[in-house]
């Protein structure tokens, strides 16, 4: 599926797909300007981490596309893959914020520091993923990449 039908497949889920056993679920991860949600697009059963905000913030969530393009050499590697941003034709509630636009980007499975906090992980390990990152991303001529490690993911 191309990336325009996949976006819309995915508007239009979340425009109809609603309640309590819908396809899209919060993560409990907010950040400065949006929080995080996990969004399986039913058709296929895909999975996606879609990051919310309300609509002040919207031109924070296209920068972040923009700085996503710049990096598409190390999509899947070091940074997720970055399919978009939609606007909702139904707004999408979440712990009292209301948001209007989505960026999707791919699952990359369990975070890095859980899996230091459950023992799975060293903390020597999850600082050499956080080094390795960085470097990519430097060596894009990127400087303001959030490369802290808990934004880290391992896939599982």
């Amino acid at each position: 599926m191309s990336r325009a039908p996949f976006l819309d497949s995915l508007r239009t889920q979340l425009a109809t797909d609603r309640g309590k056993y819908a396809d899209c679920c919060p993560l409990n991860l907010h950040g400065a300007r949006g929080a995080l949600l996990k969004v399986r697009l039913s058709l296929h059963g895909h999975i996606f981490v879609a990051k919310g905000v309300e609509a002040h913030n919207l031109r924070y969530l296209r920068h972040e596309a923009r700085i996503h393009q710049h990096l598409r050499p190390l999509r899947g590697v070091h940074v997720p893959v970055c399919y978009g941003v939609i606007g909702l034709r139904v707004p999408c509630l979440y712990d009292n914020a209301e948001s209007k636009h989505l960026l999707f980007l791919s699952w990359a499975g369990r975070s890095v520091l859980g899996m230091e906090k459950a023992d799975t992980i060293s903390k020597t390990l999850r600082h050499c993923f956080a080094r390795q990152k960085e470097k990519a991303v430097a060596a894009l001529g990127t400087v303001s990449y959030r490369c802290n490690t808990a934004t880290l993911k391992r896939g599982t």
